[in-house]
């Protein structure tokens, strides 16, 4: 709604339940590992402009994100860049996959208030695919309304 889309009119509708969170996901996710310490995620947070990031073990498998809201909730802050990622992180992770539509994806996001989501496998949800965000989704909609004008 902030960008001028109104999703709940008749063809926005129609083109968010067509597409696939697999058609609007990026694949290749900066991800910080577990025994990192925010001072670390800060520096990726600088270099990418990114606010958010999945956590990974040592087996390469998500075990939680960690956002700018995380750390900004560290006190004292004094000590943040010391503090380890494991410590702050968010555990309870909300995840999608591939083949949710993008009218899930963003019910998601309006009902939890939340801006990025990791894509797990069906088989696992602990095998990272993907990250999504509300400006994925804006993408892919917004390609998917000019091909419809093209045909």
């Amino acid at each position: 709604m902030r960008r001028g889309i109104d999703i709940k009119a008749g063809k926005d509708v129609n083109v968010m339940r067509t597409l696939r969170v697999q058609d609007a996901m990026t694949k290749n996710v900066d991800a910080v590992p577990e025994d990192a310490v925010v001072g670390d995620v800060i520096k990726l947070m600088q270099k990418t402009r990114h606010t958010g990031f999945p956590v990974l073990s040592e087996k390469k498998e998500l075990i939680g994100i960690i956002t700018l809201e995380d750390i900004r909730d560290i006190k004292p802050a004094e000590k943040r860049l010391s503090v380890p990622v494991r410590e702050v992180m968010t555990k309870e992770l909300i995840t999608v996959h591939p083949d949710e539509t993008l009218a899930d994806v963003f019910r998601k996001f309006s009902y939890e208030g939340i801006g990025r989501l990791p894509v797990v496998s069906k088989n696992s949800h602990r095998r990272l695919l993907g990250l999504i965000t509300r400006s994925d989704i804006i993408r892919a909609y917004n390609r998917a309304l000019e091909e419809r004008e093209r045909v």
